[in-house]
């Protein structure tokens, strides 16, 4: 399915029609991909519903600078066609015993977050997503956006200024690291105030 420019997204599921393994929010899945001269391994993240066993949804950007994988995604892979899939792995878990959250993304990072949203709001946790795009027509997964996943804000550099969709601005920059670092110090909590 195309959610927007360059992304794409894929359901996977088995050729049998066995149910697949139960993935926790933040998972990936590694895709063997058939290229031509041999076959290229790629990891993608999940952003389907965590715990979903009739299929894995995954994103895929288009890389203008691929080595053949996601190219060869966009170009080549076509419905009912069989790929060797690994997984799910999760590198990237979610702690969901803390005092807060905010789900940063930019690009096709917004697809961990999805998964991430959707296992906030299953149990009852309140969270802010926050997603940056190149443009709004690049910005994938947009509808998935929507109540289940907390309060969105999409960020869109637009001739210099930003905008925010819904109705909800936020500033947008690109830090230094040691603006980085100082923001990461003043939201880290201490043992007193935790």
């Amino acid at each position: 399915t195309w959610e927007a420019d360059g992304v794409l997204s894929l359901d996977l599921e088995r050729a049998d029609g066995q149910p697949l393994p139960a993935a926790e929010a933040g998972a990936h899945v590694e895709l063997t991909l058939p290229l031509p001269g041999g076959v290229l391994a790629r990891s993608y993240s999940l952003c389907g519903t965590p715990g979903e066993t009739r299929h894995y949804r995954v994103g895929v950007g288009l890389d203008r600078a691929s080595r053949g994988g996601s190219r060869w995604v966009h170009e080549h892979l076509r419905p009912g066609q069989r790929l060797k899939v690994a997984g799910p792995h999760n590198h990237f878990k979610l702690n969901e015993s803390a005092p807060q959250f905010a789900l940063l993304a930019g690009g096709i990072g917004v697809t961990p977050m999805l998964t991430m949203a959707h296992r906030l709001h299953a149990i009852g946790r309140p969270f802010d997503l926050h997603y940056s795009a190149a443009s709004r027509s690049s910005a994938g997964f947009v509808p998935d956006l929507g109540s289940d996943t907390g309060r969105p804000t999409l960020i869109v550099p637009n001739a210099g200024s930003f905008e925010a969709i819904p109705q909800r601005v936020l500033i947008a920059w690109k830090p230094s690291r040691e603006a980085a670092r100082a923001v990461t110090r003043r939201r880290t909590p201490t043992a007193a105030s935790a």
